[in-house]
């Protein structure tokens, strides 16, 4: 969490974190460190199985910010 200086890997909100897997398990990712990063609670959710592509699309086409540290 202290490599995303606290805050959420893709709005880069602060508050409530949760661990949110980059590739979802049910998508063959892995409980590795390297595969989980912060989120708030409603990119968690809103995230849920999507790839981060899929989900950092979805927040471009509704307007919204990405984490620069997230941009692809």
């Amino acid at each position: 969490m202290a490599a995303w200086h606290w805050r959420c890997a893709y709005c880069g909100g602060s508050g409530p974190l949760e661990a949110d897997h980059r590739v979802a398990l049910s998508r063959g990712g892995s409980t590795a460190i390297e595969n989980i990063v912060p989120a708030c609670p409603s990119c968690n959710a809103r995230k849920h199985r999507l790839s981060e592509d899929e989900f950092c699309a979805r927040l471009r086409s509704e307007g919204r910010r990405i984490r620069p540290a997230l941009r692809i």
